[in-house]
């Protein structure tokens, strides 16, 4: 053993766990972005994010999402979700404008690692979901 390392090669190398992804079985998925119509002020998303890995005390924020994407507009309504952020960026530029990654309890949602973006200013924003491509295909024929 040299610098601490081992020089046997048999040992297998394990990939570091991306946090921030849930992972889907085998199956193809789509990315659908969500525009956020309605959401919380500044203060309650860094609030959310604070207290987001915490045991004791959770602080969950309220969003109402619609698909951007006007085939699925039409047949998947529009949706209030609670949500936690989980991870929590500022935006360059003017303040209120973040980019975040949300744990939200939509079914067979997947979070992408990209984040969304959201103007506490103007409460919207979008975020990017994975979404199995069967369920997406559903709804666009």
């Amino acid at each position: 053993m040299l610098g601490g390392r081992s020089n046997d090669r048999t040992t297998p190398v394990i990939p570091r766990a991306d946090r921030y992804r849930r992972k889907v079985s085998r199956m193809t998925t789509t990315k659908v972005q969500y525009e956020i119509l309605d959401g919380p002020a500044a203060d309650r998303i860094i609030d959310s994010y604070k207290y987001a890995f915490t045991k004791d005390v959770t602080v969950e924020v309220e969003l109402t999402l619609t698909p951007r994407d006007s085939r699925l507009r039409g047949k998947l309504t529009q949706r209030k979700i609670s949500a936690t952020v989980i991870g929590l960026r500022y935006e360059s530029g003017t303040p209120g404008m973040f980019i975040l990654w949300v744990n939200t309890s939509l079914p067979k949602h997947v979070q992408v690692q990209e984040g969304g973006f959201y103007n506490a200013n103007t409460r919207k924003g979008t975020l990017i979901f994975e979404v199995p491509s069967e369920h997406v295909d559903r709804f666009r024929s």
